[in-house]
């Protein structure tokens, strides 16, 4: 561990710089690269990337390709085998050489750096002696398989796809119900153009009457069960990211600002590296952050233009049907070898067809999928141009052309203007809408490519600000373009992003990072709502005194010392898992491998539908009325297990005690020795799934940026777990406590604590 620790002063002599770099880093690991140009810039992050990160690079590849059980056995064969079926390897292999020459270029001195890096360590990185096994050099294709390692954690792959989820709905129950469960707009929606949503008035479907018959025993949701005492977690519906911007009729001094803050799984290290640029003749500085394995920057500010990203959850994939006799013919069997070690390799059969591969099968028909992450169109570098692009145009042109997994992009420039675009290729669709799996050709498929002046557009010229959390932004034509099929996330993030903005008279980067650290739950207000009449209409008793005195004490927040927010979240969770449950029971008893929260990503809006119009024939079995029923689920089931557990005491169960952060290494896990000295230290947070502050557990901000291009001295960006990989670097951990405690730190490197001098090896 020691000897595998980055070179952190010094002078070193390397083949494929071309002129000397200065890398200064300073207290925090922050580094500043001083380069002659691009070139030689590039090829000192890919330096650094290996230095700091190389296993987490080399992670990332191996999740795209496949590769994960050449490292760690028979238990990542499973996974392998997912990836697999999508040959990125055999991609990105052939995509690499059809990169424009400028990208080319790039990719070559970033692969130079990574490898240079790499043997400069004294040893191999640790996590490599402990699974007693070497590091394998970085190959070009090596940085398209991290881009479609992107792909993978942002977009959905086949397990089981949305369309097969759709199509089992409408097949075991009618589209109708499909349409209740999955509808595709609610009175949450926030959209920066187009109409809001509305409060669903339909007729509650009569399926859902058939299907309830709910037994008055505890009921036990087996989805996730954390360690703070029964909180039960099914999966809610889509979290993730926050992006938004203020024009100069907002900011400070006239100043557009923007805000990002990325919502990742958490790990030790951190999804992002933090690095900033200089060249030569430049008095600007690029900086911002980057993903190790790729040469370019994901969000930033070159001080002309800021920029940042939120994932679009659009709809980029469609399932192609193949009726049974015709798959011969449509496809072509291709063998892949997964190597094991300590095994035999095992082969998998994928596929192919002119669509892609198949994912899945029934009795009468096969199921390609068809990916923007599949083609060459969606995996190329274009994103790097943003590093030197002086305009918002420029960057719209970067941006309908980059070859990424599709992102909400905010952009800021330095005369106080910003606009949102989609970042990614957007793909055509023509005779169909790809809610469900249909045939191809005859008019019926992707016909191209959008082009920039197609792209959704919006900007500041009409708006005084802009937002996005994973939400829908547009409707009618527009939104089309996004995909019919998207699985947006419920609007209640952008709603209260949208809140505050709209109070907001002007504001500073100060009271952007406020907003970012924002708890305040608009969505359990309703349920508190609820519990509130379930505890008036309670016998008198100490019962009922502790919970309405607890609940008249709750100010509306997601608060890690909150007695309140936990028994609301505890609550839903468990009639969630009741009502859900049994009125999905007909389909999820025709596959044992299904569960009820794939049917609903926003299960809140079927859910609450049921909860709030409370139709007689939904009523669970073994309650005369509904009244009982809630109060059984609050009484018995949730405040039952605290009173005994706290001897009455509710105020000492508070939400920090099942929302503790959870941030590990990968090795931790499964060495939990090396715990105590790779993981970050556990701690209560604010914050859950559909708040600003998302966060729970091992999910949250892996980065938090607030800029003003031209004015980066006053930008903020914190991340948890710090800069370093390693845990003997002297600057392990640094920046953690900040994050986690909502301080600011700067954007740009401080003073120098650590120069690194990179010289032409002749």
């Amino acid at each position: 561990m020691y000897a595998s620790r980055p070179q952190l002063d010094g002078d070193i002599a390397l083949a494929g710089l071309h002129q000397s770099a200065l890398i200064k880093r300073d207290e925090n690991g922050t580094p500043l690269i001083e380069a002659a140009d691009l070139n030689d810039a590039v090829f000192s992050m890919g330096f650094l990337h290996a230095q700091e990160r190389y296993f987490q690079m080399d992670l990332l590849r191996r999740k795209a390709a496949g590769e994960l059980a050449e490292l760690f056995g028979a238990r990542a064969v499973e996974a392998d085998k997912l990836a697999r079926v999508h040959r990125f390897r055999a991609r990105a292999r052939e995509f690499v050489e059809q990169l424009p020459a400028d990208q080319r270029t790039v990719l070559r001195h970033y692969v130079a750096g990574v490898n240079a890096g790499l043997r400069q360590l004294h040893a191999r990185p640790f996590e490599y002696s402990l699974l007693l096994t070497a590091p394998a050099p970085w190959k070009e294709e090596d940085v398209l398989l991290v881009n479609m390692a992107m792909y993978l954690m942002l977009q959905v792959r086949n397990e089981p796809h949305p369309e097969l989820i759709r199509q089992k709905l409408i097949t075991q129950y009618d589209r109708e119900f499909a349409d209740f469960m999955q509808p595709s707009e609610s009175e949450w929606d926030a959209p920066m153009a187009g109409h809001a949503g509305a409060p669903a008035t339909a007729a509650l479907p009569a399926l859902l009457g058939k299907q309830l018959a709910i037994a008055s025993a505890p009921h036990v949701d087996d989805l996730v069960a954390d360690a703070g005492f029964g909180m039960s977690q099914p999966k809610e519906s889509i979290i993730g990211s926050n992006s938004w911007a203020v024009s100069g009729r907002k900011g400070i001094d006239g100043h557009a600002i923007l805000a990002n803050d990325m919502h990742l799984p958490l790990q030790q290290p951190n999804t992002f590296y933090r690095v900033s640029f200089k060249t030569k003749g430049s008095s600007r500085i690029v900086a911002g952050v980057s993903i190790p394995g790729l040469p370019l920057l994901v969000a930033g500010s070159n001080g002309n233009i800021a920029w940042g990203l939120t994932n679009s959850n659009g709809d980029w994939s469609d399932l192609v049907r193949i009726p049974k006799e015709h798959l011969a013919a449509e496809s072509r069997t291709v063998r892949e070898m997964i190597a094991v070690k300590g095994g035999s390799a095992i082969p998998l059969d994928v596929q192919e067809t002119q669509w892609g591969p198949v994912v899945a099968s029934d009795a009468q028909a096969a199921y390609a999928m068809n990916w923007v992450a599949h083609h060459v169109e969606g995996n190329n570098l274009k994103l790097y141009g943003m590093m030197t692009e002086p305009s918002i145009d420029g960057a719209l042109k970067i941006a309908s052309h980059a070859g990424m997994a599709q992102m909400n992009m905010l952009i800021a420039d330095a005369h106080g203007n910003a606009a949102w675009t989609i970042a990614g290729r957007i793909p055509q669709r023509t005779g169909f809408d790809g809610t469900e799996p249909v045939e191809w050709g005859n008019g019926v498929g992707w016909s191209g490519w959008l082009d920039t002046p197609d792209y959704p557009l919006l900007t500041t010229a009409d708006h005084d600000y802009l937002w996005t959390a994973n939400n829908r932004v547009l409707d009618g034509d527009a939104l089309k373009k996004i995909g019919a099929g998207s699985s947006f996330a419920l609007g209640v993030r952008a709603m209260r992003i949208q809140q505050v903005l709209a109070a907001s008279k002007t504001m500073n980067e100060a009271d952007m990072l406020a907003m970012q650290l924002d708890d305040v739950s608009l969505l359990m207000k309703r349920w508190d709502g609820l519990i509130t009449q379930v505890i008036a209409g309670m016998p008198e008793s100490e019962d009922k005194k502790v919970l309405k005195d607890t609940f008249a004490q709750w100010d509306g927040r997601a608060a890690a010392d909150s007695a309140a927010y936990r028994v609301i979240r505890r609550f839903r969770d468990e009639v969630a898992g009741d009502l859900m449950t049994e009125a999905l029971s007909k389909v999820l008893k025709s596959d044992p491998k299904l569960r009820w929260d794939m049917f609903a990503h926003n299960w809140e809006l079927p859910l609450w539908q049921i909860v709030s119009r409370r139709p007689a024939n939904m009523l669970p079995a073994g309650f005369a009325s509904w009244d009982a029923y809630f109060q059984d689920a609050l009484v018995r089931r949730v405040y039952g297990p605290y009173k005994k557990r706290f001897n009455g005491a509710l105020s000492k169960a508070v939400w920090g005690e099942a929302n503790m952060s959870d941030i590990r290494h990968p090795l931790s896990k499964g060495i939990p020795l090396l715990g105590s000295i790779l993981d970050m230290p556990s701690s209560p947070m604010n914050g859950d799934s559909n708040v600003v502050l998302a966060q729970f557990m091992s999910f949250g901000p892996a980065m938090r940026l607030v800029v003003s291009p031209g004015h980066e001295q006053d930008a903020i960006l914190t991340m948890p777990a710090g800069e370093a990989g390693n845990p003997l670097t002297p600057y392990f951990r640094k920046g953690h406590e900040e994050w986690r405690t909502g301080k600011p730190l700067p954007l740009l490197a401080g003073t120098p604590r650590y120069v690194l001098r990179l010289t032409p090896l002749n």
